[in-house]
């Protein structure tokens, strides 16, 4: 395929920019997870897991997919030069993440205060993460509709990851480490990465646009929001469901084990969500004005990126996963080589289909999307119901893993065919 067009350029740096980022976040997250998994034992980190999976759960009703509208509205807004409405989302976008995130936190702290479970200080504590998360989310989705992709990053990959291993390595040095002590760094690692990702969400605003009234669509923007607060919900669902089903199903010690092959599968796709960043503000502009050929060579080109780093990924997670494992969290972790390999499996599937997730988002077939990811949801929760009891993390694992290919074939021959794009590394569309 021949590259040409600013845009296309633009995209490569970027993505260059934002890989080096993502590989430095992913290597600072390893590490932590590597301390913790070696210090708590599988049983207590196990806990950890479960508690931050809560957290994330419950942070998803504190913003209900505001979001991903807000990525898309204000790319639009700033197209169009509506600077009162694009300050209006803004402003009424922060007031409903803060509204929510009080209900959510009330409800869910006098709900575990009344229930006796192992580890429920942890559990308590993650709640604090719950607003945090939300209003992250929002100051990154600002940044990105800002056509701003490496500022919405930092926060997260260069203020978060390396605070959280500071911490967890005082705490290690210090005294001993326990599951709320995981924790509690994690929280004040992630309000640190808020606070900054707030302080460049503004800067942002303040630069690229101009100063006006805002004004509201309150109700026209409430509509638009349900599509993407259902497949927001459900893709939480789906993504967190295996860990806390082994929680119910099995014990903590098996949720131990099959996070740590959870975080290792991720690196096949890691590069995803680095180009998915930079793509999604110009996927909509690209579509809505009509270039379809430009929109088809980032799509094609974005997913070979990020193929060129999950074929060898999977590749070294195959044939020498077991040494991996033991050489970073040592022989007590060697029951995730099953789940392992069948996760990679999965995420193989994933990064070949590129960001067919966002291109499906942002081009007005977010219905598409739900109902799709509704069936594999189910299929997912069904899967973890039958295979968990007798197979453990790796029954988890292959519902997981059948339930992401799912998703992304479909939507891969849904864009074709009524779109005629292809986000996968054959890149069959328009030229």
């Amino acid at each position: 395929m021949h590259i040409s067009g600013g845009g296309l350029r633009l995209l490569l740096k970027n993505s260059m920019l934002s890989l080096a980022l993502k590989a430095f976040s992913t290597i600072m997250a390893l590490a932590v997870n590597v301390i913790l998994a070696r210090q708590l034992g599988p049983a207590d980190y196990g806990i950890y897991a479960l508690a931050l999976s809560v957290a994330l759960l419950l942070g998803f009703p504190a913003h209900v997919g505001i979001p991903k509208l807000l990525v898309r509205e204000v790319a639009l807004y700033h197209a169009r030069a509506q600077w009162n409405y694009l300050r209006g989302i803004i402003r009424r976008a922060r007031q409903a993440v803060v509204l929510l995130s009080l209900v959510v936190c009330a409800a869910a702290g006098t709900t575990l205060l009344l229930l006796d479970i192992p580890g429920g200080e942890a559990y308590l504590l993650a709640l604090v993460l719950v607003p945090v998360f939300a209003l992250l989310r929002l100051s990154e989705a600002i940044a990105r509709g800002l056509h701003r992709p490496i500022s919405a990053q930092v926060p997260e990959m260069l203020v978060r990851s390396p605070v959280n291993l500071m911490l967890v390595g005082v705490v290690g040095v210090v005294g001993q480490l326990s599951a709320v002590g995981a924790v509690a760094a994690y929280a004040v690692a992630t309000t640190a990465a808020a606070w900054m990702a707030g302080v460049l969400a503004k800067s942002a605003v303040r630069q690229e646009t101009v100063v006006a009234t805002p004004s509201f669509e309150t109700r026209e923007w409430a509509k638009a929001v349900v599509p993407f607060a259902l497949l927001g919900g459900i893709t939480l669902i789906n993504t967190r469901i295996d860990l806390l089903m082994l929680g119910l199903l099995a014990d903590t010690q098996e949720a131990g084990l099959y996070r740590v092959a959870l975080q290792l599968s991720t690196l096949v796709a890691f590069a995803l969500s680095a180009v998915s960043a930079l793509l999604a503000p110009q996927i909509s502009r690209l579509y809505h004005t009509g270039q379809r050929t430009e929109l088809q060579r980032m799509l094609t080109w974005g997913a070979r990126i990020v193929a060129a780093v999950g074929v060898p990924t999977v590749l070294g997670m195959f044939f020498f996963g077991e040494t991996i494992l033991t050489m970073l969290f040592g022989r007590e972790y060697l029951g995730s080589h099953s789940a392992l390999v069948i996760l990679c499996a999965g995420q193989l599937v994933n990064a070949l289909t590129g960001s067919i997730g966002l291109l499906i988002n942002m081009t007005g077939h977010e219905r598409v999307a739900v109902r799709t990811l509704t069936v594999t949801a189910a299929a997912n929760i069904v899967l973890n119901m039958l295979l968990i009891p007798t197979m453990g993390g790796a029954g988890a694992a292959v519902a997981t893993a059948v339930s992401l290919a799912s998703f992304n074939a479909y939507l891969s021959y849904h864009a074709w065919r009524f779109m005629r794009l292809d986000a996968t590394v054959i890149g069959a569309g328009p030229r």
